[in-house]
């Protein structure tokens, strides 16, 4: 008898150990990406990246500009239930219109106490994965409305079971490892001269400051530092190739304000145009915002214009082509 209750211990010690493995990332709180186990490159997302309240939900593939998208906070919703929160747009997964049948689409909607926003994450019999089960009951889980889905297939619920393989997810945390970024400044060019010799004569500094979404400056560094002793000449049409990448960490920042992008990059302008009759005509000294719906490693075109100039031949325009990378 006494081995029968040692075994029966052991047994449920290493079920609870199992357990515990098995769902060792799943916590309040948790920034995740669910990747599809039936294709490894999609992940759930709001479908074409949209922000909208009401927006279908699909699988998308994962890329350095999705990454916010794909990522999902969990937060408890009572009992062994969370909600499901987007990192970009806020919203959480919502079984549209709370239809407790199969093939209701899976939507983002705003928050609410209705068990069409609750979801159980329990371990697959195929190790490492999971069934979110819908609290709507009957045995629904979220699915995927093809056996075989690839980026933009759209995500339903379905009862769970028929050998749907589409309804086990792989939840992976998000790398927590402070992500870095870098700033290139790819070229200055001369859109126009507002000069009687047709010619503009460049010198000045070019910086990019990182502020978080509380105000408050972040790391600074220098892309472009040309004395007024080493000026260059340029003419309408001139292109100056710089390529510089200045890398350094985020600052102050979490996870989801990473993804989230409750950062705004500065980039800050002091350019001049040497005058040897007067003084020298400063740029206006705009600071260009990366924010917004603005992509990571795409090139962004930023125009700076003379604030003096001459009235008769208008104003000297300067494109800054410059981007945000990240790792």
């Amino acid at each position: 008898m006494r081995n029968l209750k040692f075994i029966s211990l052991l047994s449920f010690v290493f079920c609870l150990g199992f357990v515990s493995k098995s769902n060792a990332q799943i916590a309040h709180g948790q920034i995740v990406y669910l990747q599809s186990a039936s294709n490894e490159s999609v992940y759930l997302s709001p479908r074409n990246g949209a922000v909208n309240v009401g927006a279908l939900v699909a699988v998308h593939e994962l890329n350095a500009s999705t990454k916010a998208a794909c990522s999902w906070k969990l937060e408890k919703a009572g009992g062994d239930y969370f909600y499901l929160r987007n990192v970009k747009t806020g919203l959480y997964l919502d079984v549209q219109g709370g239809a407790a049948k199969s093939w209701s689409p899976m939507i983002q909607n705003g928050k609410s106490a209705k068990d069409s926003q609750k979801f159980q994450f329990v371990p697959s019999h195929r190790e490492g994965l999971h069934y979110l089960h819908s609290k709507l009951g009957s045995g629904l889980c979220l699915d995927l409305k093809s056996t075989l889905p690839v980026s933009g297939t759209e995500a339903a619920i379905f009862i769970k079971g028929g050998g749907r393989g589409v309804q086990n997810w792989k939840v992976i945390p998000v790398n927590e490892d402070d992500p870095s970024y870098s700033i290139v400044l790819e070229s200055i060019k001369c859109i126009n001269v507002a000069d009687p010799g047709n010619e503009i004569e460049l010198f000045g500094t070019i910086r990019c400051r990182q502020i978080n979404n509380g105000g408050i400056k972040g790391p600074e560094v220098t892309l472009f530092n040309l004395p007024k002793d080493k000026l260059v000449d340029m003419k309408k049409g001139d292109v100056l190739e710089i390529n510089v990448s200045k890398k350094m960490p985020w600052s102050d920042l979490s996870v989801e304000d990473v993804l989230s992008r409750k950062v705004t990059f500065q980039l800050v302008n002091e350019l001049y145009e040497h005058d040897s009759t007067s003084q020298n005509d400063k740029f206006d000294p705009l600071s260009f915002q990366w924010e917004g719906d603005d992509v990571f490693n795409k090139t962004k075109v930023s125009t700076l214009t003379e604030i003096e100039g001459n009235d008769a031949l208008g104003k000297t325009v300067l494109e800054i082509r410059w981007r945000v990378e990240v790792d």
